[in-house]
């Protein structure tokens, strides 16, 4: 049921929805069992990955990049084109969080070649690769 969450292309996880399901509240313990299944299957799947995430710096992207970095430790390349929003999550982040390493930005439009080449570059050089994009910009 919960499958739809993760498509897999090429080896790639793509992360259509965000997944909150710690934050609910259930009434039935069996609902609460099977999630809680779900949830430790999916931080199997996904501990320790890099991802790439669009419209980063406000709203759904930049919860999707707090989620990926905070609840299954993954790297995060996160792109908008707001700088300053930008600057405030990578603070947030490593200052806040205290998670150095786990997100770099670039700055930029993601319709420009050279945004995602940089953003490719970046992975590639830092975590030497991509698991999965998060399509989020627009």
């Amino acid at each position: 049921m919960l499958d739809i969450c993760n498509t897999v292309v090429t080896g790639t996880i793509f992360i259509i929805i965000i997944l909150k399901a710690q934050s609910y509240n259930f009434i039935s313990e069996s609902k609460s069992f099977y999630i809680n299944i779900y949830k430790k299957n999916l931080k199997d799947t996904m501990t320790s990955k890099t991802f790439i995430v669009t419209g980063a710096s406000r709203g759904i992207g930049r919860s999707v990049s707090l989620s990926l970095v905070t609840n299954f430790e993954n790297n995060v390349l996160a792109i908008a084109r707001s700088k300053d929003d930008l600057i405030n999550l990578k603070q947030h982040v490593e200052v806040d969080l205290n998670l150095k390493d786990k997100l770099e930005i670039v700055v930029g439009d993601v319709t420009e070649e050279k945004v995602i080449d940089e953003a490719i570059n970046k992975c590639l050089n830092k975590w030497k690769g991509i698991d999965g994009v998060v399509a989020n910009a627009g």
